[in-house]
């Protein structure tokens, strides 16, 4: 949810967590604030990968904006004249509930909308509907949490006690909440750990007693510790924050749940990748991006921390002796004790003050604990800004519900495309509460429940997200209004009821989506994705030509090994060169032969004994006899023999399944007896030959085993991964605009390569820079890779990378820049660049 992140933020962010806090199965969402319209880089991080159904804006109305500003709506009565006095007080107390559109909050939501995947879809699909304006359902937000498609967490009270909802208060029990006239940093910190009930006012920091003060911030700090340090007596909410639906009761604030507990009423949270040890984010500083980072960092990753300064500095000191001290402090061991990493950053601390702060926590001296500090604790504890991976992010999901695998019938062919042949099957809800209530209809005939379904292909190679069209994702045939699909973070997400006419007395299983899906391959998705910008994604000749050799080898992964493996220096030494003596091809080793076509080069034909000469000791005989069988019954080496003519002299290869008797010459077509005088040598009988396939012998001519060894790299360390060669971007006019040596899916990572075998790319490496952007671009690359078979790249090349990183427009996230060295040798470098610097270090593993 965006909201207005400037010097009002703290009342603004406190009735959005009100907004939130009134929607069922999110618990919090995550917030985003804007400064006139602008979101800061980091936050569009935090959104791709948070992956939000629907991106919306915190509505103001007259009320919200005149309590927090009086008196800064203009509100014109005609051309000439505004309202002022009390005729401008009596229009805007009739108009209390209005909203009031401002131009920042649509520019800021569209700029979150671009980082990600929402629900959104251009009418006719395909590259004519690239110029086309994106068509979306819900913009914004009440503060009361109305708005369509999502569920108020308000049924449940209504499923309880039958009551409408106007006549029974939400929440149905007494809970904690961030108390209404709490306001300040210490009343937005409680409303985001608790949520809001009763409408916020605009106010300061409440004026609590130093007691209760320290108790409300230590639990704070403490809360989502382990017990026996959470539940310290000196850590604990107060009775202010206790909110009741009647009359005050006696209740110990310490075992009432929060407002954000029942808006995960039914649900549990997950995640994949559980045994990942996960990060922990502490933000120390007083803005609204500060809070809003730890705040989502809290949701997406379950650890997640916000301090304003005031609570551990007095007058630039760092205070040491507080309970917040104490208490972060023991957060921040215990949880490197598990093995996650923590990351302190701050936009009001110096980088003076930020060390200082985690040379305190790394500091042995300050655990008391009898086995010492753990090995590699202090590594953990960096200064350095979140991290936003997808692995072990959290979301909620309908208890018993989830992970439910099913079989169902696809299409699949060469280039990766998956199709389901049958819809999907109902997206039933088994829990009791929840199944009863997704049968009832509200005022307006619509389900009273509603949920977004997960589905996840097994096997995949679509990127996920990215902004993709979820029209994209159904199957042929299917109409793009009867369902409402998106590219979500794990595959294709859907909504739970279907769209179009719904007749009163349906049965609750027809009123359910059930869409059939497709998941597009890795080439065709890269396609649909330079579609959306009215252009075209299309493999160049030299992709074509590798996938001829990919259809030869069964798959990419198999092609990628043989070229990267010991075998590689045998397919290699099939290479043509202009002249005989660059082969340096021994008689007994094969034979040299003119191509005849164009630039005129010499084509290299092994003998067995030349295989075993180009192998080296790399491959025991037999091993290599095997892969040499296996390559000849695939057809990619041809066994034949080297035959002369008689009439033109030419010497030309006859593979086994040609030669007969009497041969054709393929230069003049006279006809020759197979005898001694045509294979010359030896003289008792001819020697066999072995001829690489042309589409290989042309990827290894032209340095098309390089991205194949980078893709083996790449590959060998990631658990997930796809990719295609030779990509080239075409414009509107069907013009080259630029080229791809590699695209990769790794990992949910998207990666776009250049491999060149010298570290050179070309007189002007700052030209060839602007395309890989604008390739990036295209398909929302997290990274930009640049990869060689040289020990390393140039320091110009460095710098013309760190510098397209930085300068360039980007209308998304700002990709990462990686250089690769060394491929097919033993020791191969990894670095990632700084766009700021240019300086390199050590691609994080």
């Amino acid at each position: 949810m965006m909201f207005d992140g400037g010097p009002d933020w703290h009342y603004w962010v406190r009735v959005a967590l009100r907004a939130c806090s009134r929607v069922w199965g999110g618990r919090g969402f995550i917030l985003i604030p804007h400064q006139d319209g602008q979101v800061a880089p980091e936050m569009l991080r935090a959104v791709r990968t948070y992956d939000p159904d629907y991106v919306v804006t915190l509505e103001r109305t007259y009320g919200t904006t005149e309590a927090v500003r009086p008196g800064s709506v203009r509100i014109r009565f005609n051309e000439t004249r505004e309202l002022d006095g009390d005729e401008r007080t009596k229009f805007v107390a009739k108009r209390l509930d209005e909203p009031i559109d401002h131009p920042a909050d649509e520019k800021a939501r569209l700029a979150a909308v671009e980082a990600c995947a929402s629900y959104r879809r251009r009418p006719g699909g395909g590259r004519a509907a690239g110029g086309r304006e994106w068509m979306e359902g819900v913009t914004s937000c009440t503060a009361d949490g109305q708005f369509g498609h999502l569920t108020s967490a308000s049924v449940f009270a209504e499923s309880a006690y039958d009551l409408a909802v106007e006549r029974f208060p939400y929440p149905r029990e007494s809970c904690l909440a961030g108390p209404a006239d709490w306001g300040g940093t210490l009343g937005v910190a409680v409303a985001a750990a608790c949520g809001v009930v009763d409408f916020p006012q605009v106010g300061v920091d409440p004026a609590l007693s130093s007691h209760d003060f320290k108790s409300v911030t230590s639990w704070l700090v403490s809360n989502g510790l382990p017990s026996d340090l959470s539940r310290a007596s000196f850590a604990k909410p107060v009775q202010q924050m206790v909110w009741h639906p009647g009359a005050a009761l006696s209740h110990d604030p310490a075992r009432l749940p929060t407002v954000f507990d029942f808006t995960t009423t039914g649900t549990v949270p997950i995640a994949h990748d559980s045994d990942y040890p996960g990060q922990s984010l502490v933000c120390i500083g007083d803005s609204a991006v500060d809070f809003a980072l730890a705040f989502a960092h809290r949701r997406m990753y379950g650890q997640g921390l916000w301090l304003p300064p005031d609570w551990l500095w007095n007058d630039g000191v760092l205070n040491t002796s507080t309970k917040v001290f104490m208490l972060l402090r023991s957060s921040v061991y215990w949880q490197a004790r598990q093995g996650r990493e923590i990351r302190i950053t701050s936009s009001k601390l110096s980088a003076a003050e930020l060390d200082e702060l985690c040379d305190r926590f790394r500091d042995p001296t300050m655990y008391r604990d009898r086995d010492g500090q753990p090995e590699g604790l202090a590594e953990r504890i960096k200064s350095e800004s979140a991290s936003w991976p997808k692995k072990a992010v959290l979301y909620f999901a309908i208890a018993g519900d989830f992970g439910r695998d099913f079989a169902a019938p696809v299409n699949a062919d060469v280039n990766g495309d998956v199709e389901m042949v049958t819809p999907f099957p109902p997206p039933l809800v088994t829990d009791g509460m929840l199944a009863d209530l997704a049968t009832r209809l509200d005022r307006n005939g619509a389900a009273r429940l509603r949920w977004q379904v997960d589905v996840e292909f097994d096997p995949s190679e679509t990127p996920h997200g990215r902004g993709l069209d979820g029209s994209s994702l159904l199957a042929s045939g299917s109409s793009p209004f009867g369902e409402r699909v998106r590219s979500g973070r794990d595959g294709a997400t859907f909504e739970s009821e279907r769209l179009g006419l719904l007749m009163a007395g349906m049965p609750p299983g027809a009123r359910l989506t059930r869409p059939r899906l497709r998941m597009p391959g890795l080439a065709n998705w890269a396609n649909l994705m330079a579609n959306q910008h009215s252009n075209m994604m299309t493999f160049s000749a030299a992709g074509r030509q590798v996938e001829l050799v990919r259809e030869l080898w069964g798959d990419r992964a198999a092609l990628a090994t043989d070229f990267s493996g010991p075998i590689a220096a045998v397919l290699r030494r099939f290479r043509p060169a202009k002249t005989r003596q660059q082969l340096k091809l021994a008689e007994t080793d094969g034979v040299a032969m003119r191509t005849g076509a164009g630039d005129e080069l010499f084509e290299p034909y092994l003998t067995f004994d030349g295989i075993i000469a180009a192998a080296g000791d790399s491959l025991p005989i037999e091993r290599l006899r095997h892969d040499i069988d296996g390559f000849l019954r695939r057809r990619i080496l041809r066994r034949g023999l080297a035959l002369g003519c008689a009439r033109c002299s030419t010497l030309a290869f006859f593979a086994i399944d040609e030669v007969s008797q009497v041969n054709r010459c393929p230069r003049c077509l006279s006809p020759n007896d197979l005898d001694q005088a045509r294979w010359r040598k030896p003289w008792n009988e001819p020697t066999w030959y072995y001829d690489l396939h042309a589409a290989a012998r042309g990827l290894v001519s032209q340095n098309g085993d390089v991205p194949l060894m980078l893709s083996y790299y790449l590959r060998s360390a990631a658990r997930n991964y796809a990719d295609v060669a030779e990509l080239e971007l075409l414009d509107e006019a069907g013009k080259a605009t630029a080229e791809l040596d590699l695209l990769a899916h790794a990992d949910g990572q998207v990666i776009t390569a250049e491999a060149k075998r010298p570290a050179d790319l070309g007189k002007s490496p700052s030209a060839a820079m602007v395309k890989r952007a604008r390739m990036a671009e295209q398909l929302q690359a997290d990274q930009i890779l640049l990869a060689t078979a040289a020990p390393a790249w140039p320091p110009g090349v460095v710098a013309a990378l760190a510098k397209e990183l930085s300068e360039h427009p980007w209308k998304r996230v700002v990709p990462r820049g990686r250089l690769v060295a060394g491929l097919g040798t033993p020791k191969v470098t990894d670095f990632a660049v700084d766009a700021q610097t240019g300086t390199t270090t050590p691609w994080p593993q």
